[in-house]
């Protein structure tokens, strides 16, 4: 069966596949041949394997997937192809040490849905080893501790749903990484959070009902400081605002230990001040925290 939309001229024929139920073709668009309803947005979720990102989209059946990437620090997207259907897309030799953002959208004979939920992924340096074993976990979980905080999430521009917040200041943790001098890109973008285990790290471990596990980690922060605060005269403000940033994400991280699904940590201390990370780069803070964690 054909379905005609359309009144007195420009009729439009298409597919029974293509009819929606429940759409007042006749006058549903400009009066004469009707629009057909956009689908819904779908929904994405992206695995990373080297520089090779398995985007995996889900949606209304029988339509076409369009995915589009860029590099945060880029305007313009990149189409990353499209498929009929659920099921993964390919993109591959991305660049190393860059943060990417993904998207998708699905269409229906030209209808659009809007934009699916935001994934943003990093892609780590060639040769980059994934923290595990009990240090490592702990690693892992005081970064999706900063990651879930607001003030962490705030400072970082992050946007969006929930999920898509968290993801997005995930990539601005770093674990066991260092910033290199790259004058073209100086270093990883700020602020960012650098998690390392202290010099002479040590790990008490106990087995007697349960199995326990408690160390230290250190937390680096940096941020740039605000032009406003660069001025001579200025440097109180733009220390206590540096402050008031690293303060926040503590009693945000404090207050998330406390609930189930996060790090135990049992303090959060600062060994010294923050400073500027140099004499010439004025425009930069930074500072270390030292976290005392335990797992149960």
């Amino acid at each position: 069966m054909r379905t005609v939309i359309g009144r007195n001229f420009g009729v439009v024929y298409p597919g029974e596949s293509e009819v929606l139920l429940g759409t007042d073709y006749g006058t549903g668009g400009d009066g004469l041949t009707g629009t057909l309803a956009a689908p819904a947005a779908p929904t994405i979720s992206v695995i990373l394997d080297g520089t090779t990102a398995a985007v995996a989209i889900t949606g209304d059946a029988e339509v076409t997937h369009h995915c589009k990437y860029k590099k945060t620090t880029e305007t313009d997207w990149t189409d990353g192809g499209s498929r009929t259907g659920d099921g993964n897309i390919s993109i591959e030799n991305l660049e190393t040490s860059a943060t990417y953002v993904f998207i998708a959208q699905s269409e229906l004979s030209g209808a659009y849905s809007v934009h699916s939920n935001a994934v943003f992924a990093f892609v780590l340096p060639t040769g980059s080893i994934t923290a595990s074993g009990d240090s490592g976990t702990a690693m892992n979980a005081l970064a999706d501790m900063i990651a879930s905080s607001s003030t962490f999430q705030t400072a970082v521009g992050a946007a969006g749903d929930a999920a898509t917040r968290k993801a997005f200041a995930l990539t601005r943790i770093k674990i066991a990484e260092y910033p290199h001098d790259d004058e073209e890109t100086g270093g990883f973008a700020r602020p960012f959070a650098l998690i390392v285990t202290p010099g002479g790290d040590a790990a008490n471990f106990s087995s007697t009902d349960s199995f326990n596990i408690g160390g230290e980690l250190e937390v680096w922060f940096e941020q740039e400081i605000p032009e406003a605060y660069q001025a001579t005269g200025q440097e109180a403000n733009a220390e206590m605002n540096f402050k008031n940033f690293v303060d926040g994400v503590v009693a945000d991280c404090r207050e998330l230990s406390s609930q189930p699904g996060y790090l135990i940590t049992r303090s959060w201390t600062r060994p010294m001040g923050p400073g500027r990370i140099d004499d010439e780069q004025i425009e930069v803070y930074a500072e270390k925290i030292n976290v005392s964690w335990g797992l149960a």
